[in-house]
């Protein structure tokens, strides 16, 4: 009977070991898992980023872009993903402007944005838009 009873017992902490060990993974890698499965439900939403080439960009084309980019990804939880590559002279973009003229829902960081520069990037975070100057 005791050799049964300590057996019973050492199956049981396996599994609560083994049971732990995959909560603790999916919780740690639930972000990851949700996008997976972002993909597999709306396949056709990652649909890769978007060149535009013009010669220059105004702040409300640059306003455009952002919420296009944020209202197609706001929904699933893509992080990092690059929506535009705006190629193109941005020295006419008013940034106050086109920070104050952003909804409040739109978190966008326009921290990285360099008027001086050829390359814009606009790409979705956990939050909301990065808009960054290469």
């Amino acid at each position: 009977m005791k050799g049964m009873a300590l057996e019973t017992i050492a199956q049981l902490t396996i599994v609560a070991v083994a049971a732990l060990i995959a909560i603790s993974l999916i919780i740690f890698y639930q972000d990851q898992i949700k996008e997976i499965i972002n993909k597999l439900i709306h396949p056709d939403s990652d649909g890769g980023a978007t060149t535009v080439n013009n010669t220059e960009f105004s702040t409300s084309q640059m306003r455009t872009y952002i919420i296009t980019c944020w209202d197609k990804y706001k929904k699933v939880s893509f992080q990092g993903k690059i929506c535009y590559f705006l190629m193109g002279d941005v020295s006419n973009v008013n940034t106050t402007a086109l920070k104050d003229s952003l909804d409040k829902p739109t978190i966008v960081d326009i921290s990285g944005f360099d008027i001086t520069k050829d390359t814009t990037e606009i790409k979705t975070t956990r939050n909301g838009i990065i808009v960054e100057s290469h």
